[in-house]
């Protein structure tokens, strides 16, 4: 439930070594995103270097590696987050702000309010005019900025650390043909447009509905106050005039949600949780499952060897259903494609749920054999039909095989990359500086062209 409120991809596997275990979540947890604070760091350091000089090849190339090398948080930090473990210090504190107005039920009633709840941080924030002495221009502050910045302690304001992140639920999908669009411009302007007393506030006291909440928060986008306040603001504007333009029949996912195969499991045991009998069976479960563990590794490289990745999703891709940073994605790659003396350098960066996939899916389409879909993880390349890029192109696993490739591996790998004009790599951001060296490396020596960087510089 967790993982499906954070809309992640859930990458269940076998674990069979703990320090692996450990090394991945940690990886995982502290990736680059394009709201982290280091990414954003990185970005202004390499566009302001004055010794690149207007060379855009360049400044993408330092630029990846940037935002691959940089982290939020250290591993450590990360596993204490995870566990739940007490920090003395830490880079950041997260707190959680729920805006259904739920509120904690009191243990001891007080007789006096006789409420017998605890007020939420949305009620004090509605009723932050109290404060407007000790902070004047308190009324102007969206729930977003109190929430990061303020605190109420004994009935006092009282300023927060710097280092407080907010973590604001409920969350929906920000795709403006989604059947929950209006109920993401609901809670953002929750977020983002300053109101007091009551939230019917932001819309005039009026009988809300899908229709006003989407039309508000395109009101509320094009106030200088939201160009001010609101992260993104350019590409919220531009998919709320995309929601106003799509006639209703076309509001519709572009996602498929497909259930993984451990939800078909829960949802079977719920079916079957009633039954009082059950049939008995004399079969040594046991016997079996250890047969099939001795056989795991030997059936692990057989299936890499057979593998045959598909030129063409059996499902076709509806371009005209792109979003405009989709198309412009799209466009800047087919239009590559028909001319490749310089290689292409392109990061994509989205938030769950903005069709990322569905992009990549539409280029193997396009592209056919010039193009090899990789991912970082077994789970990511599943959901795109891909390959895991260590398998592709060999990447070492273990100090003990940090070698260049040589005799007939070598020669079937080039065979294999000869008619490959682009690699694909969902969830690069879990590289890391290492593997990413070792991709530009085998790409080199793959390519007969030692002395020519593919992804560094």
């Amino acid at each position: 439930m967790q993982l499906q409120g954070w809309r992640a991809n859930c990458d269940i596997q076998i674990i069979i070594d703990h320090h692996a275990c450990v090394e991945y979540l940690a990886k995982y947890a502290t990736k680059g995103e394009p709201r982290s604070q280091q990414l954003k760091h990185a970005f202004n350091a390499v566009i302001n270097d004055p010794e690149l000089d207007n060379d855009s090849v360049k400044a993408t190339k330092r630029l990846m590696m940037k935002s691959i090398g940089e982290r939020d948080f250290s591993a450590q930090e990360t596993m204490h987050q995870l566990l739940s473990l007490n920090l003395h210090s830490s880079t950041f504190k997260v707190k959680s702000f729920n805006l259904n107005g739920s509120r904690r039920v009191q243990t001891h009633v007080d007789k006096a309010t006789k409420s017998g709840t605890e007020d939420s941080f949305l009620d004090i924030y509605a009723q932050r005019k109290q404060f407007v002495q000790d902070l004047p221009d308190i009324m102007s502050i969206n729930f977003l900025d109190f929430a990061t910045h303020y605190k109420v302690a004994n009935g006092k304001l009282q300023k927060q650390p710097d280092n407080i992140v907010p973590n604001v639920f409920p969350e929906y999908s920000p795709n403006p043909k989604g059947q929950n669009f209006s109920m993401f411009c609901k809670f953002q302007l929750l977020k983002y447009k300053p109101w007091e007393n009551c939230i019917n506030d932001i819309w005039g006291n009026l009988n809300p509905d899908d229709q006003m909440y989407v039309t508000e928060w395109h009101n509320s986008l094009q106030t200088p106050y939201a160009q001010k306040h609101v992260n993104n603001w350019d590409q919220k504007l531009s998919n709320v005039l995309e929601n106003i333009e799509i006639p209703a029949a076309e509001h519709i996912e572009i996602q498929e949600h497909n259930q993984d195969e451990w939800m078909l499991l829960a949802e079977f045991y719920k079916t079957n949780k009633q039954t009082n009998t059950l049939p008995i069976s004399n079969y040594n479960w046991n016997l079996d499952s250890t047969k099939q563990i001795g056989e795991m590794p030997s059936w692990i490289v057989q299936m890499k060897e057979n593998f045959e990745q598909p030129l063409t999703q059996s499902k076709e891709i509806d371009t005209n259903s792109f979003s405009e940073m989709q198309r412009l994605a799209f466009n800047m790659v087919t239009k590559h494609s028909e001319n490749t003396e310089e290689p292409l350098l392109l990061i994509i960066n989205g938030e769950a749920g903005t069709g990322k996939s569905y992009l990549i899916n539409a280029l193997r389409n396009h592209l056919q054999h010039r193009c090899i879909v990789t991912a970082t993880t077994g789970k990511a390349s599943y959901q795109i039909r891909g390959i895991t890029i260590h398998s592709y192109l060999r990447l070492p696993i273990g100090p003990n095989s940090q070698r260049e490739l040589n005799g007939q591996t070598l020669i079937d790998m080039q065979k294999k990359l000869s008619k490959v004009d682009y690699i694909i790599i969902d969830e690069y951001s879990m590289l890391g500086q290492k593997n990413f060296g070792w991709i530009d490396r085998r790409c080199r020596q793959l390519m007969l062209l030692e002395n020519k960087a593919f992804m560094l510089t």
